[in-house]
């Protein structure tokens, strides 16, 4: 994604920014210069330059940034360029950090990448886990290790490429970790997405083709996580197991 992309991305996970007065915008665009943009410095132009990109009108940015400085959030100057102040830094990273994107972006030409950030994501799953994925297969096996946290796994799924390699490491996996597959009566899985107790992941692809087309991964809120959630639950009482 481009510099612009990933600001919007990222903004779209701050609750409330459009509400956030000046002097708040220009701080969390003065953190985004080092842990976004990955710069050691910036400037009154850069700060201008996040404003512009998110479509918002700049305040007294060059004077924000000195108020900053006085304050010691910031170190440097308007010459040499500034710099946030260490405490500042981890104070915003602790606030923003984790929330980071809501929505990463798959980009085909760094799969490996892509997977190893997906498979990060998995591990902080916990408890039971629940996948509805239409398509299962080695490869979607192989992809389920990354759930490292999970104590079992509950897999709903439409169509399973059945081998006997498949049979075989389903029941190596299942002799570390509990899981159960189970296929609904009729065909009515279409969206991809994995649940625990606390959150919830869109894949636009399913896992046994991850990484292969662009495609999104998406963190879901409460309210929508639990209306899945139930329709999860409604269709797994109702499906047959497999194999």
């Amino acid at each position: 994604m481009s510099a612009e992309e990933d600001l919007r991305s990222f903004i779209a996970g701050v609750e409330g920014f459009a509400d956030l007065g000046p002097t708040e915008k220009v701080r969390l665009f003065a953190w985004l210069q080092h842990h976004l943009f990955k710069r050691e410095r910036f400037s009154t132009g850069d700060i201008n330059w996040c404003y512009d990109a998110l479509h918002f009108q700049p305040g007294n940015t060059s004077q924000y940034l000195k108020n900053m400085a006085n304050a010691g959030e910031l170190l440097g100057n308007p010459t040499s360029g500034y710099r946030c102040e260490g405490k500042f830094r981890a104070d915003y990273s602790a606030r923003y950090g984790k929330g980071e994107s809501p929505i990463t972006f798959v980009n085909p030409t760094k799969a490996v990448q892509s997977v190893v950030k997906l498979h990060d994501f998995f591990s902080e799953f916990k408890g039971s886990v629940k996948i509805c994925d239409p398509y299962f297969d080695i490869i979607t096996l192989q992809h389920l290790e990354a759930f490292s946290s999970a104590t079992a796994i509950r897999l709903l799924t439409s169509s399973v490429t059945d081998t006997a390699t498949l049979r075989t490491a389903l029941s190596a996996f299942a002799s570390q970790k509990q899981i159960e597959v189970r296929k609904p009566v009729s065909d009515v899985l279409h969206d991809r997405y994995i649940i625990d107790s606390n959150s919830m992941l869109i894949t636009g692809t399913s896992l046994n083709s991850f990484g292969k087309k662009q495609s999104f991964v998406i963190k879901i809120g409460q309210d929508i996580r639990s209306i899945v959630l139930a329709n999860f639950d409604q269709l797994w009482a109702a499906a047959k197991p497999w194999p």
